[in-house]
């Protein structure tokens, strides 16, 4: 047993030397992770896109709660998020937004009736766009049925 928690420990510096495995979203870090919030239905999307990014999070322990709709977007027009997972943004939304001079880009998921909202204007590189990207496309699509079932 005592020759075991030095190999242990050899194989976990080991692990922490090499850095965290690479994300599933290309592009995205650990480091460079969006702020990502939304409505109560968008727990279990925003749960996935974690753990697509932080590995190390699995079977529920995930460190995010969902603010509301509402609120979500209001933090995305001040700045506190990066993108959204909640239902289409409603008429309120969408003049707080003009009012702001912002412009919202509205992507549909298949999910629940809920959409990806990032400002519009990112830059391609981005990670709240990579990751709305990867939310609309046919990699994450059987990650997404998995949710349903």
């Amino acid at each position: 047993m005592r020759r075991l928690i030095p190999v242990a420990l050899i194989l976990a510096l080991l692990l922490a030397a090499c850095g965290a495995p690479e994300s599933g979203i290309e592009g995205v870090t650990a480091e460079n992770y969006p702020r990502i919030n939304g409505s109560e239905d968008a727990v279990p999307l925003i749960q996935l896109v974690f753990e697509r990014v932080h590995t190390q999070y699995s079977g529920g322990d995930y460190p995010t709660e969902a603010l509301g709709a509402e609120e979500s977007y209001e933090a995305l027009l001040a700045g506190e998020l990066d993108l959204v997972i909640a239902p289409y943004p409603d008429e309120a939304v969408l003049a707080a937004a003009e009012s702001a001079g912002a412009e919202l880009e509205t992507r549909e998921l298949d999910y629940g009736g809920l959409y990806a909202v990032t400002l519009a204007g990112l830059a391609e590189d981005a990670p709240a766009r990579l990751v709305a990207d990867w939310l609309t496309s046919e990699a994450a699509a059987s990650e997404i049925d998995s949710l349903r079932a």
